[in-house]
Protein backbone atom coordinates (compact mmCIF):
# COMPACT_ATOMS: atom_id res chain seq x y z
CA UNK A 1 0.00 0.00 0.00
CA UNK A 2 1.25 3.51 -1.25
CA UNK A 3 2.67 5.84 1.95
CA UNK A 4 -0.07 8.60 2.46
CA UNK A 5 -3.24 6.44 0.67
CA UNK A 6 -6.36 7.63 2.22
CA UNK A 7 -9.08 4.79 2.28
CA UNK A 8 -12.56 5.12 2.78
CA UNK A 9 -15.04 3.68 4.53
CA UNK A 10 -18.57 2.74 2.86
CA UNK A 11 -21.07 5.98 4.27
CA UNK A 12 -22.45 5.80 7.85
CA UNK A 13 -26.01 5.75 6.11
CA UNK A 14 -25.12 1.73 5.35
CA UNK A 15 -25.67 1.29 9.10
CA UNK A 16 -29.26 2.27 8.51
CA UNK A 17 -29.85 0.51 5.59
CA UNK A 18 -29.08 -2.65 7.14
CA UNK A 19 -30.69 -1.94 10.21
CA UNK A 20 -34.06 -1.34 8.55
CA UNK A 21 -33.27 -4.45 5.81
CA UNK A 22 -32.56 -6.94 9.03
CA UNK A 23 -35.93 -5.48 10.55
CA UNK A 24 -37.58 -6.16 7.55
CA UNK A 25 -36.87 -10.21 7.53
CA UNK A 26 -36.75 -10.10 11.47
CA UNK A 27 -40.83 -8.56 11.42
CA UNK A 28 -41.70 -11.93 9.79
CA UNK A 29 -39.42 -13.87 11.50
CA UNK A 30 -40.98 -12.60 14.73
CA UNK A 31 -43.93 -13.06 13.71
CA UNK A 32 -43.78 -17.06 12.88
CA UNK A 33 -41.73 -17.26 16.24
CA UNK A 34 -44.65 -15.85 18.05
CA UNK A 35 -47.31 -18.28 16.30
CA UNK A 36 -44.56 -21.36 17.17
CA UNK A 37 -44.54 -20.07 20.89
CA UNK A 38 -47.94 -20.03 21.53
CA UNK A 39 -48.23 -23.95 19.84
CA UNK A 40 -45.12 -25.68 21.16
CA UNK A 41 -45.20 -27.40 24.45
CA UNK A 42 -42.91 -26.08 26.94
CA UNK A 43 -40.21 -28.26 26.87
CA UNK A 44 -39.70 -26.82 23.32
CA UNK A 45 -39.90 -23.43 24.04
CA UNK A 46 -35.92 -23.32 25.46
CA UNK A 47 -35.10 -24.46 21.69
CA UNK A 48 -36.94 -21.65 20.07
CA UNK A 49 -35.36 -19.43 22.61
CA UNK A 50 -31.91 -20.73 21.84
CA UNK A 51 -32.74 -20.48 17.73
CA UNK A 52 -34.00 -16.85 18.08
CA UNK A 53 -30.88 -15.78 19.75
CA UNK A 54 -28.59 -17.24 17.49
CA UNK A 55 -30.35 -15.41 15.11
CA UNK A 56 -30.55 -11.81 16.70
CA UNK A 57 -26.53 -12.53 16.70
CA UNK A 58 -26.07 -13.29 12.86
CA UNK A 59 -28.45 -10.51 12.01
CA UNK A 60 -26.40 -7.65 14.45
CA UNK A 61 -23.33 -9.17 13.00
CA UNK A 62 -24.44 -8.58 9.59
CA UNK A 63 -25.26 -5.05 10.27
CA UNK A 64 -21.93 -3.89 11.21
CA UNK A 65 -19.63 -6.34 9.55
CA UNK A 66 -19.30 -4.33 6.25
CA UNK A 67 -18.90 -1.07 7.59
CA UNK A 68 -16.17 -2.16 10.19
CA UNK A 69 -14.49 -4.64 7.40
CA UNK A 70 -14.58 -3.24 4.56
CA UNK A 71 -11.84 0.10 3.29
CA UNK A 72 -11.44 1.36 0.02
CA UNK A 73 -9.77 4.14 -2.38
CA UNK A 74 -9.59 5.07 -5.86
CA UNK A 75 -7.29 7.04 -8.44
CA UNK A 76 -6.70 7.64 -11.87
CA UNK A 77 -4.56 3.98 -11.25
CA UNK A 78 -6.91 2.12 -9.94
CA UNK A 79 -9.02 0.94 -7.25
CA UNK A 80 -7.37 -0.52 -4.05
CA UNK A 81 -9.63 -2.54 -1.38
CA UNK A 82 -9.43 -3.68 2.05
CA UNK A 83 -11.42 -6.55 3.49
CA UNK A 84 -11.04 -7.97 7.28
CA UNK A 85 -11.12 -7.15 10.85
CA UNK A 86 -8.90 -9.86 11.91
CA UNK A 87 -7.67 -11.21 9.24
CA UNK A 88 -7.14 -8.88 6.05
CA UNK A 89 -7.46 -9.33 2.60
CA UNK A 90 -6.10 -6.87 0.26
CA UNK A 91 -7.45 -6.10 -3.35
CA UNK A 92 -6.09 -3.57 -6.27
CA UNK A 93 -7.82 -3.67 -9.37
CA UNK A 94 -6.20 -1.36 -12.59
CA UNK A 95 -8.50 0.35 -14.37
CA UNK A 96 -7.32 -1.52 -17.56
CA UNK A 97 -8.53 -4.66 -16.14
CA UNK A 98 -12.30 -3.99 -14.84
CA UNK A 99 -14.54 -5.08 -17.68
CA UNK A 100 -17.92 -3.52 -16.15
CA UNK A 101 -19.18 -1.26 -13.06
CA UNK A 102 -22.28 -1.67 -11.93
CA UNK A 103 -24.35 0.60 -9.66
CA UNK A 104 -26.89 -0.99 -8.01
CA UNK A 105 -29.65 0.75 -5.96
CA UNK A 106 -32.54 -0.63 -3.69
CA UNK A 107 -35.30 1.83 -2.68
CA UNK A 108 -34.18 2.13 0.94
CA UNK A 109 -30.81 3.33 -0.97
CA UNK A 110 -32.60 5.33 -3.34
CA UNK A 111 -34.34 7.41 -0.58
CA UNK A 112 -30.86 7.48 1.65
CA UNK A 113 -28.79 8.50 -1.83
CA UNK A 114 -26.00 5.23 -1.50
CA UNK A 115 -25.64 2.71 -4.25
CA UNK A 116 -23.57 -0.41 -3.69
CA UNK A 117 -21.01 -0.36 -6.40
CA UNK A 118 -19.58 -3.77 -8.02
CA UNK A 119 -16.49 -4.23 -10.61
CA UNK A 120 -16.01 -7.03 -12.09
CA UNK A 121 -13.10 -8.24 -14.29
CA UNK A 122 -13.23 -10.37 -16.76
CA UNK A 123 -11.37 -13.19 -14.72
CA UNK A 124 -12.74 -15.50 -12.17
CA UNK A 125 -15.21 -14.40 -8.91
CA UNK A 126 -12.08 -14.22 -7.11
CA UNK A 127 -11.01 -11.23 -9.29
CA UNK A 128 -14.67 -9.28 -8.14
CA UNK A 129 -15.64 -7.17 -5.78
CA UNK A 130 -17.91 -5.29 -4.25
CA UNK A 131 -18.14 -1.90 -2.59
CA UNK A 132 -21.22 -1.94 -0.88
CA UNK A 133 -22.95 1.86 0.63
CA UNK A 134 -20.89 4.16 -0.88
CA UNK A 135 -22.92 7.69 -1.35
CA UNK A 136 -23.88 8.39 -4.95
CA UNK A 137 -21.45 11.04 -5.40
CA UNK A 138 -18.66 8.96 -4.82
CA UNK A 139 -20.58 5.67 -7.69
CA UNK A 140 -20.45 8.54 -10.16
CA UNK A 141 -16.81 9.14 -9.66
CA UNK A 142 -15.89 5.74 -9.78
CA UNK A 143 -17.71 5.16 -13.14
CA UNK A 144 -15.97 8.40 -14.24
CA UNK A 145 -12.29 7.17 -13.21
CA UNK A 146 -13.22 3.94 -15.34
CA UNK A 147 -14.74 5.50 -18.32
CA UNK A 148 -12.19 8.40 -18.75
CA UNK A 149 -9.64 6.17 -19.00
CA UNK A 150 -8.29 5.58 -23.34
CA UNK A 151 -8.51 1.51 -22.62
CA UNK A 152 -11.76 1.83 -21.32
CA UNK A 153 -13.25 2.96 -24.06
CA UNK A 154 -12.86 0.59 -26.09
CA UNK A 155 -13.48 -2.34 -23.86
CA UNK A 156 -16.84 -4.47 -24.29
CA UNK A 157 -19.15 -3.45 -21.48
CA UNK A 158 -18.28 -0.65 -19.86
CA UNK A 159 -21.06 1.15 -18.71
CA UNK A 160 -20.62 4.63 -19.95
CA UNK A 161 -21.73 7.74 -18.01
CA UNK A 162 -24.47 7.96 -21.18
CA UNK A 163 -25.61 4.80 -21.26
CA UNK A 164 -26.05 4.52 -17.47
CA UNK A 165 -28.36 7.06 -17.57
CA UNK A 166 -29.81 5.90 -20.70
CA UNK A 167 -31.21 3.16 -18.68
CA UNK A 168 -32.22 4.63 -15.83
CA UNK A 169 -34.20 7.23 -17.54
CA UNK A 170 -37.98 6.14 -17.76
CA UNK A 171 -38.26 8.02 -20.89
CA UNK A 172 -35.38 6.10 -22.69
CA UNK A 173 -37.84 3.75 -25.00
CA UNK A 174 -35.51 3.67 -27.55
CA UNK A 175 -33.99 -0.45 -28.42
CA UNK A 176 -36.30 -1.68 -24.82
CA UNK A 177 -37.18 -4.95 -25.83
CA UNK A 178 -38.67 -5.84 -22.75
CA UNK A 179 -43.08 -5.78 -22.58
CA UNK A 180 -44.96 -3.80 -19.71
CA UNK A 181 -46.30 -5.96 -17.37
CA UNK A 182 -49.57 -6.02 -16.98
CA UNK A 183 -51.60 -6.67 -13.47
CA UNK A 184 -52.14 -10.03 -14.44
CA UNK A 185 -48.46 -10.29 -14.28
CA UNK A 186 -47.83 -9.03 -10.94
CA UNK A 187 -50.40 -11.44 -9.86
CA UNK A 188 -49.15 -14.60 -11.32
CA UNK A 189 -45.52 -12.97 -10.26
CA UNK A 190 -46.82 -12.63 -6.25
CA UNK A 191 -48.14 -16.47 -6.96
CA UNK A 192 -45.10 -17.86 -8.23
CA UNK A 193 -42.60 -16.56 -6.05
CA UNK A 194 -44.78 -17.43 -3.17
CA UNK A 195 -44.73 -13.72 -1.64
CA UNK A 196 -48.34 -14.28 -0.81
CA UNK A 197 -47.48 -16.62 1.78
CA UNK A 198 -45.51 -14.10 3.58
CA UNK A 199 -48.65 -12.18 4.97
CA UNK A 200 -49.84 -14.61 7.82
CA UNK A 201 -46.25 -14.33 9.25
CA UNK A 202 -46.39 -10.66 8.88
CA UNK A 203 -50.22 -10.02 9.84
CA UNK A 204 -49.30 -11.82 13.20
CA UNK A 205 -46.07 -9.40 13.75
CA UNK A 206 -48.63 -6.30 13.10
CA UNK A 207 -50.95 -7.60 15.86
CA UNK A 208 -47.96 -8.14 18.41
CA UNK A 209 -46.68 -4.68 17.53
CA UNK A 210 -50.06 -3.40 17.73
CA UNK A 211 -50.78 -4.75 20.67
CA UNK A 212 -47.79 -3.80 22.63
CA UNK A 213 -48.35 -0.11 21.74
CA UNK A 214 -51.57 -0.20 23.65
CA UNK A 215 -50.36 -1.98 26.40
CA UNK A 216 -52.67 -4.94 25.73
CA UNK A 217 -51.48 -8.37 27.99
CA UNK A 218 -50.41 -11.06 26.01
CA UNK A 219 -54.22 -13.22 26.00
CA UNK A 220 -55.45 -10.77 23.85
CA UNK A 221 -53.32 -11.58 21.13
CA UNK A 222 -54.91 -15.14 19.74
CA UNK A 223 -53.09 -18.26 19.37
CA UNK A 224 -53.07 -20.27 16.65
CA UNK A 225 -55.40 -23.10 18.71
CA UNK A 226 -57.65 -20.29 19.62
CA UNK A 227 -58.08 -19.60 15.86
CA UNK A 228 -58.21 -23.09 14.84
CA UNK A 229 -61.70 -23.50 17.44
CA UNK A 230 -63.29 -20.86 15.35
CA UNK A 231 -65.96 -22.59 13.41
CA UNK A 232 -69.58 -22.05 11.20
CA UNK A 233 -69.51 -19.14 8.72
CA UNK A 234 -66.88 -17.07 10.65
CA UNK A 235 -64.27 -19.32 9.88
CA UNK A 236 -65.10 -19.80 6.03
CA UNK A 237 -65.56 -15.55 6.11
CA UNK A 238 -62.24 -15.44 8.38
CA UNK A 239 -60.15 -17.77 5.46
CA UNK A 240 -61.83 -16.19 2.28
CA UNK A 241 -60.32 -13.18 3.83
CA UNK A 242 -56.86 -14.38 4.75
CA UNK A 243 -57.06 -15.65 1.14
CA UNK A 244 -57.82 -12.59 -0.49
CA UNK A 245 -55.60 -10.23 1.42
CA UNK A 246 -52.85 -13.05 0.57
CA UNK A 247 -52.47 -12.67 -2.82
CA UNK A 248 -53.18 -8.65 -2.80
CA UNK A 249 -49.91 -8.72 -0.74
CA UNK A 250 -48.26 -10.83 -3.25
CA UNK A 251 -49.27 -9.05 -5.89
CA UNK A 252 -48.25 -5.84 -4.29
CA UNK A 253 -44.69 -7.21 -3.55
CA UNK A 254 -43.77 -8.22 -7.12
CA UNK A 255 -45.43 -5.01 -8.15
CA UNK A 256 -42.81 -3.31 -5.87
CA UNK A 257 -40.30 -5.39 -7.34
CA UNK A 258 -40.67 -5.38 -10.86
CA UNK A 259 -42.24 -1.67 -11.39
CA UNK A 260 -40.31 -0.04 -14.50
CA UNK A 261 -37.99 -3.55 -15.35
CA UNK A 262 -37.00 -3.05 -18.86
CA UNK A 263 -34.09 -4.25 -20.22
CA UNK A 264 -32.42 -2.10 -23.76
CA UNK A 265 -30.84 -3.73 -26.60
CA UNK A 266 -28.12 -1.48 -28.12
CA UNK A 267 -27.64 -1.07 -31.82
CA UNK A 268 -23.47 -3.04 -30.88
CA UNK A 269 -25.19 -6.09 -29.37
CA UNK A 270 -25.01 -4.99 -25.66
CA UNK A 271 -27.59 -5.74 -23.12
CA UNK A 272 -28.16 -2.42 -20.75
CA UNK A 273 -30.31 -3.51 -17.91
CA UNK A 274 -32.55 -1.85 -15.45
CA UNK A 275 -34.61 -2.84 -12.33
CA UNK A 276 -37.47 -2.65 -11.17
CA UNK A 277 -38.85 0.54 -8.90
CA UNK A 278 -37.35 -0.68 -5.51
CA UNK A 279 -34.35 -1.46 -7.15
CA UNK A 280 -32.56 0.25 -9.61
CA UNK A 281 -29.82 -2.02 -11.36
CA UNK A 282 -27.72 0.31 -13.89
CA UNK A 283 -25.82 -2.10 -16.14
CA UNK A 284 -24.48 -2.77 -19.41
CA UNK A 285 -23.66 -6.32 -20.75
CA UNK A 286 -21.20 -7.05 -23.71
CA UNK A 287 -22.71 -9.44 -25.97
CA UNK A 288 -19.86 -11.66 -25.77
CA UNK A 289 -20.05 -12.09 -22.29
CA UNK A 290 -23.58 -14.01 -22.78
CA UNK A 291 -23.21 -17.26 -23.42
CA UNK A 292 -26.86 -18.56 -22.97
CA UNK A 293 -30.06 -18.01 -22.12
CA UNK A 294 -33.07 -20.05 -20.59
CA UNK A 295 -36.36 -19.97 -21.53
CA UNK A 296 -38.94 -21.36 -18.96
CA UNK A 297 -42.26 -22.36 -18.78
CA UNK A 298 -43.12 -23.14 -15.21
CA UNK A 299 -45.84 -26.37 -15.29
CA UNK A 300 -47.69 -24.05 -12.09
CA UNK A 301 -47.87 -21.23 -14.71
CA UNK A 302 -48.83 -23.46 -17.98
CA UNK A 303 -52.21 -23.45 -17.78
CA UNK A 304 -51.97 -19.08 -18.49
CA UNK A 305 -49.06 -19.52 -20.73
CA UNK A 306 -46.39 -18.07 -18.70
CA UNK A 307 -42.67 -18.23 -18.78
CA UNK A 308 -39.59 -16.23 -17.73
CA UNK A 309 -35.95 -15.60 -19.38
CA UNK A 310 -33.10 -15.97 -17.94
CA UNK A 311 -29.21 -15.06 -18.73
CA UNK A 312 -25.99 -16.50 -18.17
CA UNK A 313 -23.18 -14.52 -18.20
CA UNK A 314 -19.46 -15.31 -18.11
CA UNK A 315 -17.08 -14.44 -15.48
CA UNK A 316 -19.95 -12.74 -13.62
CA UNK A 317 -22.61 -14.09 -10.59
CA UNK A 318 -23.73 -16.41 -13.59
CA UNK A 319 -26.96 -14.13 -13.41
CA UNK A 320 -28.35 -11.05 -14.10
CA UNK A 321 -30.77 -9.30 -12.23
CA UNK A 322 -31.98 -11.65 -9.38
CA UNK A 323 -31.46 -14.70 -11.89
CA UNK A 324 -34.37 -13.41 -14.19
CA UNK A 325 -33.27 -11.78 -17.81
CA UNK A 326 -37.45 -11.17 -18.36
CA UNK A 327 -39.75 -11.50 -15.72
CA UNK A 328 -43.02 -13.82 -15.60
CA UNK A 329 -44.07 -12.92 -18.84
CA UNK A 330 -46.62 -14.23 -21.96
CA UNK A 331 -44.70 -17.59 -23.33
CA UNK A 332 -44.99 -15.79 -26.44
CA UNK A 333 -43.62 -12.38 -25.44
CA UNK A 334 -41.01 -14.28 -24.13
CA UNK A 335 -40.25 -16.05 -27.64
CA UNK A 336 -39.72 -12.58 -29.21
CA UNK A 337 -37.50 -11.29 -26.78
CA UNK A 338 -35.23 -14.15 -27.04
CA UNK A 339 -35.92 -13.89 -30.62
CA UNK A 340 -34.85 -10.06 -30.87
CA UNK A 341 -31.54 -10.69 -28.83
CA UNK A 342 -30.19 -13.65 -30.59
CA UNK A 343 -31.24 -13.16 -33.85
CA UNK A 344 -32.98 -16.66 -34.42
CA UNK A 345 -36.35 -17.34 -36.22
CA UNK A 346 -39.06 -17.81 -34.19
CA UNK A 347 -40.23 -21.47 -35.40
CA UNK A 348 -36.76 -22.80 -33.87
CA UNK A 349 -37.77 -21.62 -30.36
CA UNK A 350 -41.16 -23.61 -30.78
CA UNK A 351 -40.58 -27.02 -31.10
CA UNK A 352 -41.10 -29.42 -28.57
CA UNK A 353 -39.53 -32.80 -28.38
CA UNK A 354 -41.40 -35.79 -29.75
CA UNK A 355 -39.24 -38.88 -29.33
CA UNK A 356 -41.50 -41.86 -28.75
CA UNK A 357 -39.19 -43.41 -26.43
CA UNK A 358 -38.97 -39.63 -24.15
CA UNK A 359 -43.16 -39.94 -24.09
CA UNK A 360 -43.39 -43.60 -23.03
CA UNK A 361 -41.06 -43.06 -20.24
CA UNK A 362 -42.40 -40.15 -19.18
CA UNK A 363 -45.97 -41.47 -19.44
CA UNK A 364 -44.59 -44.74 -17.15
CA UNK A 365 -43.08 -42.36 -14.28
CA UNK A 366 -46.72 -40.12 -13.84
CA UNK A 367 -48.13 -43.71 -13.97
CA UNK A 368 -45.59 -44.48 -10.92
CA UNK A 369 -46.06 -41.42 -9.34
CA UNK A 370 -49.92 -41.37 -9.10
CA UNK A 371 -49.91 -45.34 -8.05
CA UNK A 372 -46.99 -44.47 -5.40
CA UNK A 373 -49.08 -41.62 -4.12
CA UNK A 374 -52.43 -43.15 -3.85
CA UNK A 375 -51.40 -46.65 -1.93
CA UNK A 376 -49.40 -44.40 0.38
CA UNK A 377 -52.48 -42.20 1.24
CA UNK A 378 -54.23 -45.27 1.90
CA UNK A 379 -51.80 -46.33 4.87
CA UNK A 380 -50.82 -43.70 6.42
CA UNK A 381 -51.50 -40.01 5.49
CA UNK A 382 -47.77 -38.88 7.54
CA UNK A 383 -45.96 -41.19 5.09
CA UNK A 384 -47.81 -39.01 2.31
CA UNK A 385 -46.29 -35.65 3.46
CA UNK A 386 -42.88 -37.60 2.56
CA UNK A 387 -43.74 -39.38 -0.61
CA UNK A 388 -45.36 -37.05 -2.39
CA UNK A 389 -42.44 -34.52 -2.44
CA UNK A 390 -39.77 -37.44 -3.33
CA UNK A 391 -41.69 -38.87 -6.34
CA UNK A 392 -42.27 -34.82 -7.20
CA UNK A 393 -38.59 -34.44 -7.03
CA UNK A 394 -38.13 -37.69 -8.95
CA UNK A 395 -40.81 -36.75 -11.44
CA UNK A 396 -38.65 -33.61 -11.91
CA UNK A 397 -35.40 -34.89 -12.56
CA UNK A 398 -36.70 -37.57 -15.32
CA UNK A 399 -38.53 -35.28 -17.23
CA UNK A 400 -35.59 -32.74 -17.00
CA UNK A 401 -33.38 -34.83 -18.85
CA UNK A 402 -35.83 -35.60 -22.23
CA UNK A 403 -35.30 -33.35 -25.36
CA UNK A 404 -33.40 -32.83 -28.42
CA UNK A 405 -30.56 -30.58 -29.20
CA UNK A 406 -29.96 -29.39 -32.64
CA UNK A 407 -27.65 -26.54 -34.25
CA UNK A 408 -29.00 -23.07 -35.55
CA UNK A 409 -27.28 -20.93 -37.99
CA UNK A 410 -28.25 -16.98 -38.27
CA UNK A 411 -28.23 -14.69 -41.24
CA UNK A 412 -25.19 -13.15 -39.66
CA UNK A 413 -23.38 -16.50 -39.87
CA UNK A 414 -23.30 -16.91 -35.53
CA UNK A 415 -24.01 -20.74 -34.61
CA UNK A 416 -26.41 -21.15 -31.55
CA UNK A 417 -27.11 -24.71 -29.61
CA UNK A 418 -30.93 -24.99 -29.29
CA UNK A 419 -31.80 -27.34 -26.38
CA UNK A 420 -35.69 -28.37 -25.70
CA UNK A 421 -35.91 -29.88 -22.20
CA UNK A 422 -38.82 -31.67 -20.42
CA UNK A 423 -42.62 -32.25 -21.44
CA UNK A 424 -44.13 -31.28 -18.07
CA UNK A 425 -41.27 -28.74 -16.67
CA UNK A 426 -40.57 -27.32 -20.30
CA UNK A 427 -37.65 -25.26 -20.88
CA UNK A 428 -35.30 -24.08 -23.61
CA UNK A 429 -31.84 -23.59 -24.04
CA UNK A 430 -30.29 -21.29 -26.20
CA UNK A 431 -26.35 -21.49 -25.79
CA UNK A 432 -23.35 -20.12 -28.01
CA UNK A 433 -21.58 -22.50 -30.35
CA UNK A 434 -17.92 -20.95 -28.58
CA UNK A 435 -19.17 -21.23 -25.02
CA UNK A 436 -19.53 -25.67 -25.27
CA UNK A 437 -16.58 -26.02 -22.93
CA UNK A 438 -17.02 -29.85 -22.92
CA UNK A 439 -19.58 -32.82 -24.39
CA UNK A 440 -19.96 -36.03 -23.32
CA UNK A 441 -22.26 -38.96 -24.35
CA UNK A 442 -22.83 -42.11 -22.54
CA UNK A 443 -25.01 -44.97 -23.81
CA UNK A 444 -25.96 -48.58 -23.39
CA UNK A 445 -26.12 -48.73 -27.25
CA UNK A 446 -24.87 -46.59 -29.81
CA UNK A 447 -28.58 -45.33 -30.45
CA UNK A 448 -29.75 -45.04 -27.33
CA UNK A 449 -27.87 -43.00 -24.66
CA UNK A 450 -27.16 -39.19 -23.01
CA UNK A 451 -25.58 -36.57 -23.90
CA UNK A 452 -24.20 -34.10 -21.32
CA UNK A 453 -23.11 -30.35 -22.52
CA UNK A 454 -20.98 -27.88 -20.09
CA UNK A 455 -21.44 -24.55 -20.53
CA UNK A 456 -18.71 -22.30 -19.73
CA UNK A 457 -18.80 -19.28 -17.39
CA UNK A 458 -17.90 -18.51 -13.36
CA UNK A 459 -20.53 -21.12 -12.42
CA UNK A 460 -20.50 -24.40 -15.29
CA UNK A 461 -24.35 -25.06 -16.19
CA UNK A 462 -24.61 -28.71 -17.36
CA UNK A 463 -27.33 -29.98 -19.40
CA UNK A 464 -28.30 -33.71 -19.93
CA UNK A 465 -30.65 -34.45 -22.88
CA UNK A 466 -32.03 -38.14 -24.00
CA UNK A 467 -32.68 -39.94 -25.64
CA UNK A 468 -29.72 -39.11 -28.50
CA UNK A 469 -27.58 -41.39 -30.45
CA UNK A 470 -23.60 -41.36 -30.29
CA UNK A 471 -24.03 -40.41 -34.39
CA UNK A 472 -26.17 -37.40 -33.85
CA UNK A 473 -23.65 -36.48 -30.98
CA UNK A 474 -20.81 -36.21 -33.15
CA UNK A 475 -22.71 -34.05 -35.59
CA UNK A 476 -23.39 -31.45 -33.44
CA UNK A 477 -19.46 -31.71 -32.17
CA UNK A 478 -18.51 -31.31 -35.78
CA UNK A 479 -21.43 -28.73 -36.99
CA UNK A 480 -21.12 -26.93 -33.65
CA UNK A 481 -17.35 -26.08 -32.89
CA UNK A 482 -15.00 -28.44 -33.78
CA UNK A 483 -12.76 -27.45 -30.95
CA UNK A 484 -15.23 -28.64 -28.16
CA UNK A 485 -13.57 -32.07 -27.26
CA UNK A 486 -16.37 -34.83 -26.55
CA UNK A 487 -15.89 -38.42 -25.39
CA UNK A 488 -17.70 -41.82 -26.23
CA UNK A 489 -18.60 -43.94 -23.27
CA UNK A 490 -20.73 -46.96 -23.75
CA UNK A 491 -22.03 -48.22 -20.74
CA UNK A 492 -22.14 -52.15 -19.64
CA UNK A 493 -25.30 -54.12 -20.02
Amino acid sequence: MREQETLRRPHPRLLVIRTLHVLRSAWVVAGLGAALYAVLPSGWRILLMVVGGYYVYTRAFQIFYDFAAVRYSADARGLFVVRGIVGREEKRFGWESIVTITVTQTLLQRMLSVADVRVVLDAAEVASETIPGTSVTEAARLVRLHAALPWSLAAPGVPSPSALEATASPSATSGVITPVLAPTDFFLIGVYSGAFLLFVPSAYSVAAEVRAMFGFPSAVLPSVRDLAAVEGGALGASLLAVVLLSFLYGTSVAWVRYRGFAVALHPNGELAFRAGWASRERRVIAPDAVVAFELRRPILMAPVRRAFLRAVVRGDTGHVTRGMLLPLVRSSQGVDVLCRITDLPRRTLSSRPRSGVAVASMAAVIGIFVVGVGLVMQCKAVWAVVAAPAAALLLRAVDASIGSVRIVTTAAANRWIVADRGLLFRSTWVISAPALDVSRWCGISRRHGVLTINVRGRRTSRLHVWPMSARRALQLRRVGDPRTPISLERSPR
